[in-house]
């Protein structure tokens, strides 16, 4: 039986986010919008509702993606053992690219 969960790697991921740079997304369970930035030192993510930026280090974002890769959850609750407070935007981001390409194939 084959494994059919959607897969990307960091740098296919990375690359969505900087062609994504500064545009909005929305929080998988809330919908809540946020804005996407892409910074040197990790992304960067703005929840209309605040304002306030929060960051993720790219250790952080990679810790992320490794869990994703190994759980293949878009449940931000599942990434509590991550060590980031952001996980609802990252996996927002995150199911975006898997579902774009999902309707490309």
């Amino acid at each position: 039986m084959g494994d059919d969960r959607a897969t990307i790697d960091f740098d296919d991921f990375l690359r969505f986010c900087r062609a994504h740079d500064g545009q909005t997304f929305l929080t998988r369970r809330r919908q809540a919008p946020f804005t996407l930035e892409v910074g040197n030192d990790g992304l960067y993510y703005t929840p209309a509702s605040t304002g306030l930026q929060r960051h993720d280090s790219w250790e952080s974002a990679r810790r992320m993606h490794r869990h994703y890769s190994e759980t293949a959850s878009l449940n931000p609750g599942a990434y509590q053992g991550t060590r980031s407070r952001n996980a609802s935007y990252y996996v927002a981001v995150l199911g975006e690219c898997l579902d774009r390409g999902r309707r490309a194939d």
